[in-house]
């Protein structure tokens, strides 16, 4: 066995033999399930990896004898075909996460150009860097801190301009690199920046409104709101009224960094998850854990979910170590984001692990039991054991 082959052993649950064109009874071997499968020409050499909402519906359009003689937007494969390598999976999302898996270990060198390309996006500062300003990205940083995930840039983008209008943080980059030497831009006449670029302020005391604003970013702007509140009732004491606005503008701003739409905006330290998915049958769920840029399947758990149960599911998450590929980890992470942000009816709920405890795992799985169309098996009369409803 090559290592190719070995790699696509660890992914699939059953390899078939077959010869096509297939008919009917021939395609009956494969499930019409949800899964991903490869095809594998005589040699065990893989021709095509993709995935099923039906597998059975997908390999029948493959490999059975054509309707007609007219054109195909697809390649024929059925010449070269002698085997399907399949496994099922029972969500969206994991068969998502293993077509990823899958297609990494099997086109090493062309893996990010095969898959969607899914983001998580931060926003991140370096508090440590000569000249510290926040900025967008996709993915983790390589030094200092990130917060979100977001589910696209513009969503970033618009956190970070409501974060620099409470702060008054430096808005010219390009100027700040040149501080104390800079010119000053419009800002600093309008009082709205407190202008390290030209040395009116030294960039220590710059440094610690950045500071201040990181930690309004994990979760403390109460600092900055009464900073500000005071600051405001001081211009209107004074009968600084143009002030007093500016000031009111800046709370108001403070006030977007908070609510709903960024609940889940937190250090991407502790981006940690737990997504719950339809699981093998009606009264199973199947569960993943996440925890920066690994991502592994937990405990398959029986409905009505137990307390000790979801205990072994949040201890699943714990000590899954750091991926050294940043790549690769970017990915996972904008897998994770994307179904936060994306899901759709049928899919499961993504959980921020930190949050949660036994009794609030059993709580949301409860809560998204009819999006996850679960229900408890049925009993046998004379109180029999349960009886099994395969999915």
């Amino acid at each position: 066995m090559t290592d190719l082959q070995h790699d696509l052993q660890q992914h699939v649950e059953v390899t078939v033999a077959v010869t096509p064109p297939l008919d009917e009874d021939a395609l009956k071997v494969i499930p019409a399930k949800r899964g991903l499968f490869a095809l594998l020409d005589e040699n065990a050499r893989v021709i095509l990896v993709t995935t099923a909402a039906d597998m059975r519906a997908r390999l029948r359009y493959r490999l059975t004898a054509p309707d007609d003689d007219g054109p195909s937007r697809t390649a024929d494969l059925r010449d070269i075909t002698a085997a399907v390598a399949y496994r099922r999976t029972f969500s969206r999302f994991e068969t998502d996460w293993r077509y990823l898996e899958l297609v990494r270990d099997i086109r090493p060198k062309r893996w990010e150009d095969l898959l969607p390309k899914r983001t998580a996006w931060f926003i991140a500062v370096d508090p440590d860097a000569p000249t510290p300003h926040w900025t967008v990205i996709a993915g983790p940083p390589a030094a200092g801190r990130a917060f979100g995930p977001f589910p696209e840039r513009r969503g970033a983008e618009a956190y970070l301009d409501a974060l620099t209008d409470a702060f008054d943080l430096c808005r010219c980059v390009s100027v700040l690199r040149q501080a104390p030497s800079g010119s000053a831009c419009a800002y600093k006449q309008m009082g709205r920046c407190i202008a390290p670029c030209d040395g009116t302020a030294s960039m220590d005391a710059y440094r610690a409104v950045v500071a201040r604003s990181i930690r309004c970013v994990a979760g403390d702007a109460a600092e900055q709101g009464a900073r500000l509140t005071e600051a405001m009732r001081g211009a209107a004491a004074d009968m600084a009224f143009e002030r007093a606005a500016v000031l009111k503008t800046r709370l108001d701003r403070l006030a977007e960094l908070a609510g709903p739409k960024v609940a889940a905006v937190r250090d991407v330290r502790a981006f940690r998850f737990v997504i719950i998915q339809p699981g093998p049958s009606f009264h199973q769920a199947s569960t993943f854990v996440c925890d920066g840029g690994r991502l592994a399947a937990g405990p398959v758990v029986e409905y009505p979910p137990a307390v000790e149960a979801m205990g072994e599911v949040l201890a699943a998450g714990d000590g899954l170590g750091d991926e050294p590929d940043a790549r690769l980890a970017a990915r996972r992470m904008g897998l994770v984001a994307w179904y936060l942000f994306s899901s759709r009816p049928g899919d499961g709920p993504v959980l921020v692990r930190g949050d949660l405890t036994p009794p609030a795992l059993v709580a949301a799985i409860e809560a998204s039991a009819e999006d996850l169309g679960l229900r408890a098996p049925r009993r046998r009369g004379g109180g029999g054991k349960a009886a099994t409803e395969c999915s």
